[in-house]
């Protein structure tokens, strides 16, 4: 039975912009704003559905890489979903393991951007710790990512 986590953050970048490093240009920028995590990103080119990018971590993880597939792009909605497919969490127990990003914004209101993170994952043990890690990393992320874009793009 799949279960979910749930985490939220505020990014105070516009959705737009947010949006186009997120699902458009995220295999340039991901060494660059995590680079203690993501040594080399394997994988090049224009994002899309069905993309399977492939992540070269440094010592600092347990994994040596993971494999992750662009499973939901949705620009209408802001939808950008990724699963893992190979190694990093299927390495430790997990069947299933996704992450999905969520952006919004109030009308009316430009740079600050919502994200709601999902992470859905199924494991045959009781496991909670490793699916919060994951949200409060991508939460981490997000912050690093808007600190980013802030000094290098706006």
């Amino acid at each position: 039975m799949r279960k979910e986590t749930t985490a939220q953050t505020w990014v105070e970048v516009d959705i737009g912009i947010l949006w186009e490093a997120l699902a458009k240009d995220l295999w340039l920028i991901l060494p660059k704003v995590i680079p203690n995590l993501v040594k080399y990103s394997c994988w090049k080119g224009t994002v899309d559905l069905g993309l399977i990018l492939v992540y070269c971590k440094t010592e600092v993880t347990n994994a040596a890489f993971q494999k992750e597939k662009i499973v939901e792009l949705d620009e209408n909605e802001y939808r950008f979903g990724l699963e893992v497919i190979q190694g990093g969490h299927l390495n430790h127990g997990f069947t299933y393991y996704a992450t999905t990003f969520k952006l919004s914004t109030e009308i009316g209101v430009k740079k600050q951007t919502l994200v709601d993170i999902t992470i859905t994952y199924d494991t045959e043990r009781e496991e909670i710790d490793m699916p919060l890690q994951t949200a409060k990393s991508a939460s981490t992320f997000m912050k690093a990512l808007e600190t980013y874009l802030l000094t290098v793009s706006i």
